[in-house]
């Protein structure tokens, strides 16, 4: 059988202007669907849907006007399946918020430049869409329905013949390869600690040492004047790197379910970023 991960991203909700760059709600989004089409390779749904529906949502105060996402998708589809997949995807999610079709886009990118990182392509799909329902509401998800829509996309999944897996190596997490695919800021962050983690095992290999670092490092004729401050300097590097990596704080949710893991992250410069991360624990 064929193996995929399970991945949806945070969902962004654009209800505010966070930056001097745009002078509009309607500006942040059509800046996040320019970026989605830059490095496409497939798309699907005419934006200017969006951008309609945009402008009257945002008549009113403090509304939520666009949301957008990224979904994870299997590395060995054809060039020739990309049309058929955006179609089943944007079908998918516009029944699962109860939204019509044509307030959807989807840009499929590939992503070869990450691929010597990561291991893999990586494939995904950017999704923006409206935050109006079908009964003309504005669309709302708690916990109990992201927990479904996780539920129902990896059913999806497995109805295409895919197993689901969980890859926890280091440079290969579903979810370290999104954030490093949409912020390129963290990518070179992530270069940085892994060329870091390298220059370190050079200097512990040089050392010829068989002990831990901190030991190591308390005998001073271990190293030169100039091997000690670069171990010094890394080892401080690296701690400040790694920290950056840690989950923000969460809290545990209780329902039906199950657990429901519900990280609040930063907001960010387009719009307030909440993500409801309720992949399975596979």
């Amino acid at each position: 059988m064929k193996r995929t991960i399970h991945y949806i991203s945070s969902f962004k909700h654009y209800s505010e202007i966070k930056s001097d760059k745009y002078r509009s709600k309607l500006e942040v989004v059509q800046a996040h669907v320019r970026y989605a089409k830059r490095k496409a390779v497939e798309m699907l749904g005419n934006e200017k849907d969006i951008y309609d529906m945009v402008k009257i949502l945002d008549q009113k105060v403090n509304s939520r006007v666009a949301l957008s996402f990224t979904v994870a998708i299997p590395n060995d589809i054809e060039r020739a399946d990309y049309k058929r997949w955006l179609q089943e995807i944007r079908e998918f999610f516009s029944k699962q918020f109860n939204m019509d079709e044509k307030l959807f886009f989807l840009a499929l990118h590939e992503e070869h430049d990450l691929q010597e990182i990561l291991g893999t392509e990586n494939k995904h799909v950017h999704i923006v869409c409206s935050q109006i329902t079908k009964e003309n509401k504005k669309l709302r998800l708690n916990p109990k329905d992201l927990s479904r829509i996780h539920k129902e996309w990896q059913e999806f999944l497995k109805q295409k013949g895919y197993e689901i897996y969980k890859d926890t190596s280091e440079n290969k997490t579903p979810k370290l390869g999104l954030q490093l695919r949409t912020n390129r800021k963290l990518l070179e962050e992530y270069k940085q600690k892994l060329q870091l983690e390298r220059e370190m095992r050079e200097i512990e290999e040089k050392a010829n040492k068989t002990e831990k670092l901190d030991i190591a490092l308390s005998i001073r004729g271990t190293f030169d004047e100039k091997d000690l401050e670069n171990v010094m300097e890394l080892s401080r590097k690296l701690d400040e790197l790694l920290k950056a990596y840690e989950e923000k704080g969460s809290v545990k949710v209780q329902n039906e379910r199950g657990h429901v893991n519900y990280n609040l992250e930063e907001n960010t410069e387009d719009g307030d970023e909440i993500n409801f991360d309720t992949s399975p624990r596979l």
